[in-house]
């Protein structure tokens, strides 16, 4: 978020707005409280006039720190001055200060709901395709003696992929599923590929080969903590479940899954995969499918039962995605 974003942020600006008041509000009682305190000072110099110097620098000091209070404002403004591309940031704080007014703020408050109600309809709306690649699938067959074709297979079945922008299926288009970011293929967004755009398109092999890739990186942090941590009854369906969450989550889930079945078992992977069921967006209805996400990608890791991916298949509405 840019500076000029920041500024017509409604959670951004009633901080400042608060901001703003409390040092208004300390403006005015400062003096009141030194005004009342000097008075008191100079009263009890004048029942004892030895006390007259120390009360004098006291009360001197006193003013000094109201008046920097007063000042601060514009010692911030002078130390902005001394700074690079000056104009420009004066620019944005002005912008901000002239925002945070509690109209502007209810108005773009207001707009924001309006914009993520309108957003929910279109992600209710969006329909993922379960039909996987064949591009992923052959390029992972080719690799001798890898389980990356169950992974890549598996996280293909529960992540749905966004669809073609043409009848050849040689792009897929970028979408937004309800989450704020555009997403391509099987999942791949904008924070792995920040060119992405929603409602452009991109070759298929770029946004597969970056899937890949992500799916890979997970795949390396659990062959190399499950040998760490030296797990000896670890297997390929505990890897593709570990990979799966770990992709749709994040790779602390995926390190989660492997040291808590390290410390506990089974009763501490299950706990692990239960952990990510909170969407981002906070839709319900997002949740409602991490969860069945989860029940399923543990069935895989203690059962190797890979027949759960068939209700994915028929069941666009599980398609959801953390990012």
């Amino acid at each position: 978020m840019n500076g000029i974003e920041l500024c017509t942020d409604y959670h951004f600006l009633e901080a400042l707005r608060i901001i703003k008041y409390i040092i208004f509000v300390l403006k005015i009682v400062i003096p009141i409280i030194i005004l009342v305190m000097g008075s008191y000072d100079f009263f009890k110099v004048v029942m004892d006039d030895r006390q007259m110097k120390e009360k004098a620098k006291l009360f001197g000091v006193r003013i000094a720190a109201a008046l920097f209070i007063f000042m601060a404002p514009t010692f911030v403004k002078i130390l902005f001055s001394l700074m690079g591309n000056y104009s420009s940031l004066a620019g944005i704080i002005s912008t901000c200060d002239a925002n945070a007014t509690s109209e502007n703020i209810k108005l773009l408050k207001s707009t924001a709901l309006a914009n993520a109600k309108e957003g929910l309809i279109q992600e209710q709306e969006y329909q993922a395709t379960y039909e996987v690649s064949r591009y992923v699938l052959s390029k992972a067959s080719s690799t001798s003696g890898s389980a990356s074709e169950d992974y890549y297979n598996v996280i293909m079945t529960f992540e749905g992929n966004t669809g073609y922008c043409d009848d050849a299926k040689t792009q897929y288009k970028a979408v937004d599923i309800g989450d704020g970011v555009a997403t391509a293929g099987f999942g791949v967004t904008s924070y792995s590929y920040p060119d992405l755009t929603v409602g452009e398109c991109y070759d298929v092999e770029l946004i597969d080969d970056l899937f890949m890739q992500e799916a890979d990186a997970r795949n390396a942090e659990v062959d190399q903590l499950v040998s760490n941590l030296g797990i000896t009854d670890w297997d390929d369906a505990k890897t593709t479940a570990a990979v799966s969450i770990g992709y749709n989550c994040g790779s602390s889930y995926t390190q989660k899954v492997i040291k808590n079945y390290k410390a506990s078992g089974n009763d501490g992977a299950l706990a692990a995969f239960k952990s990510c069921v909170n969407a981002s967006n906070g839709n319900p209805i997002f949740t409602e499918g991490l969860k069945q996400r989860r029940d399923k990608e543990y069935d895989i890791f203690i059962n190797g039962n890979y027949s759960v991916l068939d209700e994915n298949r028929a069941n666009s509405a599980n398609r959801k995605y953390v990012p």
